[in-house]
């Protein structure tokens, strides 16, 4: 099963695998894909990972809701996508 997106964002980077990789993924393409608003939340926060590391409040700071909130909306896009696109 896939972790919670608030788990995701902290994994230690000797411990994220593929299937890390796949979710992260697709969270990623949502926020580059789904619209340009999206695409501004992460150049935002792309920023400032760049610079370090990043708590779970940076990404709410960044995406503008609570991180549940964006983690449905997010699950709900990847899962109506058609996968032979």
């Amino acid at each position: 099963a896939n972790p919670p997106l608030e788990n995701l964002i902290r994994i230690p980077r000797e411990y994220f695998d593929g299937s890390h990789y796949a979710q992260a993924w697709s969270m990623i393409y949502w926020l580059v894909h789904s619209n340009k608003n999206n695409q501004d939340i992460f150049n935002r926060f792309y920023a400032k990972a760049s610079r370090g590391p990043t708590k779970p409040e940076d990404f709410e700071a960044a995406i503008g809701v609570p991180m549940q909130q964006f983690e449905r909306h997010w699950k709900e896009w990847v899962s109506g996508l058609d996968p032979d696109e």
